[in-house]
């Protein structure tokens, strides 16, 4: 057995509330650290009964149920500023009379994230005007230098602007300008006008929506007409995007007009069209002569001229009766749809080795995939053109 000994006031009795239960209670937020580029504000976070709001340990509540007591604000970047370091030392005159100089770095700072600086190019700074000087001759005393803004100081901070007032045409835009300073403790507070050196940066200025406000909308033609055309079974007419006055709106600017308004374009004939005494007819496609997927093929189709009866039936006729113009195509291109390894190709023969009796022609032979010469062992061998062929130049007697 084991005795474990603890001092008086280690031990607290719980209190208990008249329904025993306990949740946390947090107070309002705090004031942001920074008017911009990612500050903290804090708030206070206890443990409390449920009834009485009487503040117990914290052990008494849920410790995976509490509630965050810092958060991050004010997360907009801040603007970009010049900042310097400290003059170096004087350059040695080595005992001549040469001018000595003393240089400082100068670089452009902006505040993106957590309430700390960082390094920027010297472009973010160039609306704040030349950079300050970062070389001076040692016995030079420079007026106006440039000073390191004192945190402290009351100073003016500019919000986001608004998108612009109105969605066409000219309009306003604003923003909040807020002026304050930043306590010893790092808390912001928040100040009159006056108290801020300076003019109040705008708080609205003017803005231009691209979009125009003149009305547009779609304007319709007539429906062609389906008399007097065998064969029609529909008729069609056309939509144009205009401005108030008809002109036609560029391509670019159609979406002004609404697209899930546009009438319909094409509608059936009212009247049943007669079909044309004589057209083309044309047979479905053949299947490619190519089954690789990679070698061109051509397919074709049987087209001939003929008459429709009124229960559906062709009759064939000779082509003189149609016009040759709108005969359809009798062959296309086409790709097979195998994959395959290689195919066969052969250059022409060449001239027969002997001048004047038999001899022999030869070719060169390739297996070719994708463009390029293969292994032969790639292409089917019992298909590979021959290299070689007999020939017989015929020779008149010498005699």
């Amino acid at each position: 057995e084991f005795e474990y000994s603890l001092k008086k006031d280690a031990v607290k009795e719980t209190p208990v509330g008249q329904s025993g239960g306990y949740s946390w209670t947090q107070a309002s937020w705090g004031e942001c650290n920074a008017p911009c580029g990612g500050g903290t504000r804090a708030r206070e976070v206890f443990c409390s009964a449920v009834d009485t709001f009487e503040r117990v340990d914290d052990g008494l509540c849920d410790p995976y149920l509490r509630p965050p007591e810092n958060e991050t604000c004010n997360a907009s970047p801040c603007k970009p500023r010049w900042n310097v370091g400290d003059w170096g030392n004087c350059t040695e005159g080595n005992g001549t009379d040469c001018t000595q100089f003393q240089f400082r770095n100068v670089f452009c700072e902006q505040t993106l994230a957590n309430n700390i600086p960082s390094l920027v190019e010297d472009e973010q700074c160039n609306e704040l005007g030349e950079a300050p000087q970062s070389v001076k001759a040692c016995d030079e005393e420079i007026e106006d230098d440039f000073m390191v803004e004192d945190e402290s100081s009351p100073k003016y901070h500019s919000g986001p602007w608004t998108g612009c007032s109105v969605i066409c045409g000219d309009g306003i835009k604003t923003r909040e300008v807020t002026c304050y300073k930043k306590t010893e403790e790092g808390d912001v507070e928040i100040l009159e006008d006056s108290e801020c050196i300076g003019n109040k940066p705008a708080m609205e200025e003017p803005c231009t929506n691209e979009d125009p406000c003149e009305p547009a909308d779609w304007i319709i033609s007539d429906f062609t007409a389906c008399d007097g055309i065998c064969g029609l079974t529909h008729m069609s007419r056309h939509a144009i995007c205009t401005d108030g006055e008809g002109n036609a709106l560029p391509e670019e600017e159609e979406d002004r007009c609404d697209q899930d308004q546009t009438p319909p374009l094409v509608e059936e004939c009212e009247e049943s069209v007669p079909v044309c005494e004589f057209s083309w007819f044309a047979a479905q496609w053949s299947e490619c002569s190519s089954k690789c997927g990679d070698v061109m093929g051509v397919q074709s189709r049987h087209v001939f001229c003929g008459s429709m009866a009124e229960d559906g039936t062709i009759t064939n006729t000779t082509e003189e009766n149609c016009k040759e113009e709108l005969k359809y195509e009798l062959t296309q291109e086409c790709n097979g749809t195998e994959e395959c390894t290689g195919n066969w190709y052969a250059s022409s023969f060449g001239s027969c080795t002997e001048d004047c009796g038999p001899g022999k022609m030869n070719r060169r032979v390739f297996c070719i995939k994708d463009g390029e010469p293969i292994s032969p062992t790639e292409c089917p061998e019992d298909k590979k053109p021959m290299e070689e062929t007999d020939c017989d130049n015929l020779c008149e007697d010498a005699s």
